[in-house]
């Protein structure tokens, strides 16, 4: 974990693929190992472990927003609005979770949805950064 912390993916990915080998039933480690993949921009990896981490009881449901996004910045719009359908449902207080629903929901043209995500990601969302983006993203769906 403190490779990943590092910004070392490469060892965090070989950390908690040690990590697995130990107990293949460690939803943690196909988790994290799922970030520092998607963190290196091999998404279908990511998604992989992303998978594994939702399949094993009870599975870890927060992988479903990185699933999400991971699927997002692979073009399947369809699958990840419907991860971020799914991400919003188990985490209802993550503001990343509706922002990237209403990211999704934007590029397959559904405004309103888009809005309506941005929106509550904004009430949900403390840092000046995150609602910055979000204020404009909301004023720029406002003239669609």
């Amino acid at each position: 974990m403190i490779q990943y912390d590092r910004r070392k993916y490469d060892e965090a990915i070989a950390d908690f693929t040690e990590a697995i080998k130990l107990n293949a039933y460690y939803a943690e480690a196909y988790y994290g190992r799922g970030l520092a993949q998607h963190l290196k921009g091999n998404y279908a990896a990511a998604v992989a472990d992303y998978d594994r981490a939702l399949e094993i009881v009870p599975p870890l449901t927060r992988a479903f927003g990185a699933r999400g996004a991971a699927k997002f910045t692979q073009g399947k719009l369809d699958e990840a609005l419907a991860d971020l359908k799914e991400a919003v449902k188990a985490e209802p207080k993550e503001a990343a979770n509706y922002e990237r629903l209403g990211d999704a929901s934007a590029r397959l043209g559904d405004m309103e949805q888009a809005r309506d995500a941005w929106g509550k990601a904004l009430s949900l969302s403390d840092e000046t950064d995150a609602r910055t983006r979000l204020k404009a993203k909301l004023a720029g769906a406002s003239k669609e």
